[in-house]
């Protein structure tokens, strides 16, 4: 069970919890990076991600075809 063991783990999944306001607040303190909460949103929600979507995730992606191949790996919707 999340959250019993000492493993670490708790804190690590915490950022998964639906809250979207606890994932942006990691990013910034992970990759000193602000993340629109609208995007975080809409991944939380299964929304198809967009370029622009990863772009403003990432602005240093350069093989968006890797993007499109793990994304279809994983079966998340986009329109890459």
């Amino acid at each position: 069970m999340v959250g019993t063991q000492k493993d670490g783990s708790a804190e690590m999944l915490d950022i998964l919890d639906k809250n979207p306001k606890k994932y942006i607040k990691f990013c910034h303190w992970y990759y000193t990076k602000n993340i629109s909460i609208d995007i975080v949103e809409k991944v939380y929600n299964g929304e198809p991600l967009t370029l622009e979507m990863i772009k403003e995730l990432n602005n240093e992606i350069e093989d968006i075809e890797l993007v499109k191949d793990e994304l279809n790996k994983i079966g998340y919707p986009h329109t890459l």
